[in-house]
């Protein structure tokens, strides 16, 4: 298992630790645990069922080949556990059906040992054998992700790559072979949380779950953990996270920030030791910032069930309200500064390690496809969606390259990145690549 986990692979299936007693459950932000999902805590969208049986034919028509199928997702839609979700069932058949078989696995990174360990895996015992390979978008660049898909379909090996996008867009484009999942939920969704929250909250059959007028408004996937655990709704977002944020002492509240911001850019959390200077532990002994973090963040435990000194906000719709509590509404506008100074706290850390360097991949480095799938190839990003910011915002990507090389000088990737961006320049402005030093 330590050598799949080194290689960025997560096996899928009752066999996943289970933390004893987990300091957060899936209704408070955590993502769904294999215990959870045999308890049916999750509500099944009302096009799940469908999602789930164009995988599943998937798997009963063997082509001997690699085959990518896209799940797109509002921030806070419910990817992730809908992805979850469909692992679980993927299980459960494997167990009730006598001619399937199929093994569902995340992979969270790649490196050199990613694509020789998933060969292992999808070796075929049967012809039907299958491997279903769910992918996060902001976990594996595009690049690899193309490049996997690509050598493992040489091999003529039964796999689906299931590639999770996050996007922004509120019209998200369906096709063939994606599924769409929006934030905000239909009627029927509607009814089926409502009824589904309603048990968890013990509600008599006179007690309504929301308002009139809060239903009439429209009604998100957050609003039901936050109706139930704090009685607000995703409309007063940005007052309770000031609210919260206000108890904070002034580094701490940069703490939080930069957590939202990896988060925001990298869909990952943040190690509280490449910012060390920030965090303070003992901080988190004092009842009040205690209370305030617990309302904000959410710390990931490790299998023995210690904590791992990773954050990340309670639920990603939490991200953007921390982000402009600590720098503004027009915080974008100061991207590059708010990078560089990132990257000067972790440059205090010194020599960092992969997960962390992963991050900093994420945030800076790998394009996140959910964002300009739909566009055609002109009008993609060759960047990071956070260097794409600052190119709008028109700030200089090069200050943040800069900071980069100059704090890991060893570093291909950051390099030659930095490299790829200044030919871009020179091409777009006409100019020879030395006139742009």
């Amino acid at each position: 298992m330590a050598l799949y986990k080194e290689a960025g692979i997560n096996l899928f299936g009752q066999f996943l630790y289970e933390i004893d007693k987990p300091k957060w459950d899936f209704y408070s932000g955590a993502e769904i645990s294999w215990s959870e999902l045999v308890a049916d805590m999750d509500v099944k969208r009302s096009g799940y069922e469908k999602f789930k049986q164009n995988i599943v034919s998937i798997i009963r028509t063997p082509k001997q080949r690699t085959i990518t199928y896209t799940l797109k997702h509002n921030p806070g839609a419910g990817g992730t556990t809908m992805s979850r979700r469909l692992a679980f069932d993927i299980c459960k058949l494997n167990v009730e059906l006598d001619d399937f078989t199929c093994l569902p696995i995340f992979l969270y990174s790649y490196n050199e040992k990613t694509y020789e360990y998933l060969l292992q895996l999808s070796e075929k015992k049967l012809d039907n054998d299958f491997l279903l390979i769910i992918v996060e978008g902001g976990k594996v660049s595009d690049e690899n992700v193309n490049k996997l898909t690509a050598r493992l379909n040489s091999r003529q090996r039964n796999i689906i790559i299931l590639r999770i996008f996050r996007t922004t867009k509120q019209n998200i484009q369906g096709g063939l072979n994606i599924t769409t999942l929006p934030a905000m939920l239909n009627d029927e969704d509607t009814n089926s949380f409502i009824e589904k929250y309603s048990i968890y909250k013990k509600l008599s059959k006179t007690e309504r779950l929301f308002s009139q007028s809060e239903l009439e408004a429209g009604v998100e996937v957050v609003d039901f953990p936050l109706k139930i655990k704090d009685e607000i709704t995703s409309i007063h977002l940005n007052e309770y996270v000031s609210a919260f944020m206000s108890d904070l002492p002034e580094n701490t509240q940069l703490f939080c920030g930069y957590v939202a911001f990896a988060t925001y850019y990298a869909g990952r959390s943040l190690n509280q030791n490449l910012i060390k200077s920030l965090f303070d532990v003992s901080t988190v002994y004092d009842n009040q910032i205690k209370y305030a973090l617990y309302k904000l963040l959410l710390q990931e435990q490790e299998e023995d069930g210690t904590m791992s000194g990773c954050w990340r906000p309670r639920y990603q719709s939490f991200a953007l309200p921390i982000i402009m509590f600590v720098w503004g509404n027009n915080w974008k506008y100061r991207i590059n500064q708010i990078s560089i100074d990132f990257i000067k706290e972790c440059a205090k850390v010194g020599t960092i390690g992969l997960w962390d360097k992963d991050l900093l991949y994420g945030i800076f480095i790998l394009r996140r496809g959910s964002d300009f799938k739909d566009t055609s190839e002109d009008d993609r990003s060759k960047f990071a969606k956070l260097i794409q910011d600052v190119i709008i915002n028109e700030q200089r990507p090069e200050e943040i390259y800069g900071a980069l090389v100059n704090t890991y000088p060893d570093d291909s990737i950051f390099l030659g990145h930095y490299g790829r961006f200044l030919f871009e320049q020179a091409y777009t402005k006409g100019v020879s690549f030395s006139d742009i030093f």
